[in-house]
C-alpha cells in the first residue's frame, strides 16, 4: 500500500492512497526496515513465496518534496544546497528540476522540484529539519519575464 500524506499548516493530510510502488516508498522502506520491496516484488512474480517479519524502526523516516509553482514560469536555480547538505538528520537532497526548464504551472501533472530524505529521533525533530531545508532554500524562477525568490512554501502560494 503506497500512502502520501501531506503536511499543512491545518495539520497532516492524506492525499493518496492506492496498491502501487511510487514516490521513492522503496528508498523509504529499505532505509526504514531494510527491505527492498522491488527485490521482494520481483521474487513473489517468480513464484517465491513472500514472507516479511514486522518491523519496528526505532526513528522517524522521512522523504519530502518542494512542488514548483501553480504559474508558468522558467526554472532558473535553487540557491543553498550546500548549506541544507549539512543539516544534522538529512541524508539526501536530490534537486529534479534542472535551471533553465519551462514549467508549466500545471496543477494536473504532479512533479517536484526537488527529493528530500532524512531520519530524526521523532516526528517533531523530523519537523524542524523540514523547516531547516525550507528556510535555506531560495529557489530562483522567472515569472512573467521578471526574476523571483521563493522559500519552498512560498511556491505554492503563487
Amino acid at each position: 500500500m503506497h500512502t502520501e500524506v501531506k503536511l499543512c499548516a491545518e495539520g497532516p493530510r492524506v492525499i493518496e492512497v492506492n496498491g502501487r510502488l511510487g514516490g521513492w516508498i522503496n528508498d523509504l522502506s529499505t532505509r526504514a526496515a531494510g527491505l527492498n520491496l522491488v527485490e521482494l516484488a520481483g521474487r513473489v512474480a517468480l513464484g517465491e513465496r513472500a514472507r516479511v517479519d514486522p518491523v519496528a524502526p526505532d526513528r522517524v523516516y522521512f522523504k519530502c518534496n518542494n512542488l514548483p509553482p501553480l504559474r508558468p514560469c522558467r526554472f532558473e536555480g535553487v540557491d543553498g544546497v550546500d548549506q541544507v547538505r549539512r543539516i544534522p538528520g538529512l541524508t539526501g537532497y536530490r534537486p529534479l528540476v534542472r535551471p533553465g526548464a519551462v514549467l508549466d504551472g500545471s496543477a494536473v501533472d504532479t512533479y517536484e522540484l526537488d527529493v528530500i530524505t532524512g531520519d530524526a529521533a521523532d516526528h517533531r525533530d523530523m519537523l524542524g529539519i523540514i523547516d531547516a531545508v525550507s528556510e535555506s532554500l531560495t529557489f530562483v524562477c522567472t515569472i512573467d519575464g521578471r526574476q523571483a525568490r521563493f522559500r519552498g512554501p512560498e511556491l505554492a502560494a503563487l
